[in-house]
């Protein structure tokens, strides 16, 4: 095991992971999840992959798994009855994101205050990943976030669930026109739905 990731262990025992066992979220490695219904809310660790030597960056991603939306899209790249990832679920992003700045990673390494910069990010957990987490698992937030990707599958799921049929059928017709690979899969999806194109 790295320096690096020797780092990351010992920060995460500092209190973060106690932070979101008292939230009831289930560790395993460096992830963790909160189950909620059919739906999943995930926090992961990720290290960079340029992480060389005893100094290193990581990240803390943040996930919502939504069921409904999941099961509609037949996106299921996890083995059923596995806990999704927080990378590849529904809504993403990382706990810098969540409170509105652009910073995505933090420096680690033998130098690094590491009670220092566990309470900073069992704080930024608590007053913005968490909040994030919570308030987010909503179709709408889905749809208008997706809205940038509207010849994905999850873009036009969520369109439809909103009951906004035409914009549903609009991002499938698209998503027919320009992206080949995928056309039969969107064609299949509308029959699933019994949308009309």
């Amino acid at each position: 095991m790295s320096e690096i990731q020797k780092c990351i262990n010992q920060l995460i025992k500092l209190g973060f992971a106690e932070f979101l066992k008292a939230h009831k979220f289930k560790k395993s490695g460096r992830r963790w999840s909160k189950q909620s219904g059919g739906d999943w809310l995930l926090v992961g660790f990720q290290s960079s992959i340029y992480n060389r030597g005893a100094n290193g960056k990581f990240t803390i991603n943040l996930g919502i798994y939504n069921n409904t939306v999941e099961q509609l899209a037949k996106r299921l790249h996890y083995k059923e009855g596995a806990t999704p990832k927080a990378e590849g679920a529904t809504l993403e992003t990382r706990l810098y994101q969540a409170g509105g700045t652009e910073k995505q990673w933090w420096e680690i390494g033998p130098e690094t205050s590491l009670q220092s910069l566990s309470d900073e990010i069992i704080f930024k957990m608590e007053h913005e990943g968490l909040p994030w987490l919570m308030e987010n698992n909503r179709i709408e937030v889905f749809e208008n976030e997706w809205r940038n990707f509207p010849k994905s599958v999850v873009a036009f799921t969520t369109a439809y669930l909103r009951g906004n049929e035409q914009e549903a059928r609009r991002r499938v017709k698209e998503a027919i026109e320009t992206v080949p690979g995928g056309a039969q899969y969107a064609v299949d999806w509308a029959k699933r739905v019994g949308l009309q194109l």
